[in-house]
């Protein structure tokens, strides 16, 4: 009940601040919200290594989450038209590059060993949470961004709630949905796949006039997103898992580290962006 108690106060601070930053916080295409999206995703990356440290598969690595903040920086330069779209892929591919081509410098043969785990482990950071992030910064592209960006963040965070609160209240832990999330039940992942659903069509209801599309659009938008963020929450606890740790840090209370709590986000962002970009807009 203590963890339950930590959330509640948590979301009832988390609210009213998603809401102040995506519908009145909008200058410079939410500029503040990106900026913190972008050392977010320096912390994560940061916060992820430490999984792979775990494992002694890597030592201390700077480069990687510094390139994987670098590109929700360009994907947002991108958006307000400072750079041309195609520099993400630049970035992305430079990124890989120069990851790969440091370890032609290793002089000493007994480090060679360590060549093919360090390079695996950069490239991972880079894509995620790095290349991830990036569909958070681009949702501030769309026209109503800031009501696109409020629909995505409480499909997520409802979703987590709802799938943490029906699990806890109703779940048999005998029934999980996998092994490498055994406090996860069915009953709290059809909850939080239920409330995604459930606030993209009462989004669609409360906003006609920015939500224009039939209502079987949201659906499609909501039931998408809530399996992203189902998954997105399974594979990091995957990682943990792996890396025997409990939690990615200790940043959050309640939650633990950054990427505890916006893993599930950064796995259905590129969902929604592309879902909106086709179906919505």
């Amino acid at each position: 009940m203590k963890s339950l108690t930590k959330r509640i106060l948590l979301f009832i601070v988390a609210t009213p601040s998603v809401g102040a930053l995506t519908l009145f916080l909008t200058f410079g295409n939410h500029l503040i919200l990106n900026c913190l999206m972008i050392i977010a995703s320096v912390y994560c990356s940061m916060e992820a290594v430490r999984f792979f440290r775990a494992r002694n598969m890597c030592g201390r690595l700077v480069l990687a989450p510094v390139l994987a903040g670098a590109l929700p920086a360009v994907a947002y330069l991108i958006v307000i038209g400072f750079l041309p779209s195609v520099m993400l892929e630049l970035v992305l591919i430079a990124g890989a590059i120069i990851l790969l081509s440091r370890e032609i410098f290793i002089q000493d043969e007994k480090y060679f060993g360590a060549i093919l785990p360090r390079a695996a482990v950069s490239l991972a950071i880079l894509i995620y949470p790095g290349f991830f992030f990036t569909f958070l910064i681009r949702i501030a592209k769309f026209n109503n961004a800031g009501y696109m960006l409020l629909l995505f963040f409480i499909m997520i965070f409802l979703n987590d709630a709802a799938a943490y609160l029906f699990g806890m209240l109703f779940g048999n832990r005998k029934e999980t949905v996998t092994a490498v999330s055994p406090n996860k039940t069915k009953i709290g992942f059809a909850a939080g796949f239920g409330t995604s659903i459930a606030i993209a069509v009462l989004t669609k209801t409360a906003l006609p006039m920015i939500f224009t599309k039939p209502y079987y659009i949201m659906v499609i938008i909501g039931a998408a997103s809530g399996i992203a963020c189902i998954f997105g929450d399974l594979i990091e606890s995957a990682l943990k898992r792996s890396a025997s740790v409990k939690d990615s840090g200790t940043m959050i209370p309640g939650r633990g580290g950054v990427l505890d709590s916006l893993d599930s986000l950064l796995f259905a962002a590129p969902v929604f962006y592309y879902l909106v970009d086709t179906l919505l807009l």
